[in-house]
């Protein structure tokens, strides 16, 4: 099912009020973002992380809604009905897929911690482009407040934030 050797990294208990962080590295808040329509919340609220790791894994139990083409952006409704973009890089919709590799599909059913795409932080960075992980919720105002973790270094799969 997962290609390119990517493991799963499920939690001992996955909770349908928490969305984990996605990709290893240091959690930062969105606002902290070079990028207006993420760091000003239009696209909808959640949390960066400056990755230390390739593999992006899915923040919650849920469904495939889309997959970019160029493989850098992925789409999940959870079991509790909240759409999450997560979205790897700034401007990286450039690179058209170079160093991003899709392990996912529309309309596959996803495990908290089933991975869903690599990329390859080194290309990213020659290419000229930062590798800033996003993760949003569009109908994050369909939820009660987010508890937003401070920010710190996580661990792929801690918590990110709770409604």
């Amino acid at each position: 099912m997962f290609k390119r050797g990517s493991q799963a990294k499920h939690p001992k208990e996955v909770r349908e009020n928490v969305v984990y962080a996605p990709v290893e590295g240091e959690m930062i808040p969105l606002g902290q973002v070079d990028d207006e329509a993420f760091a000003s919340g239009s696209l909808g609220d959640g949390c960066a992380i400056r990755p230390t790791d390739g593999t992006v894994y899915a923040p919650v139990s849920g469904t495939v809604k889309m997959v970019f083409p160029t493989g850098h952006a992925v789409g999940i409704v959870s079991t509790a009905g909240m759409e999450l973009l997560i979205h790897v890089g700034l401007n990286t919709v450039e690179m058209n897929g170079a160093g991003f590799h899709a392990l996912v599909s529309a309309g596959q059913t996803v495990q908290a911690g089933d991975p869903l795409l690599t990329f390859d932080r080194a290309k990213i960075r020659e290419a000229g482009y930062d590798s800033t992980v996003i993760m949003v919720a569009g109908n994050g105002k369909d939820f009660p407040p987010f508890q937003m973790r401070p920010p710190q270094t996580v661990a792929a799969m801690a918590e990110a934030f709770s409604f």
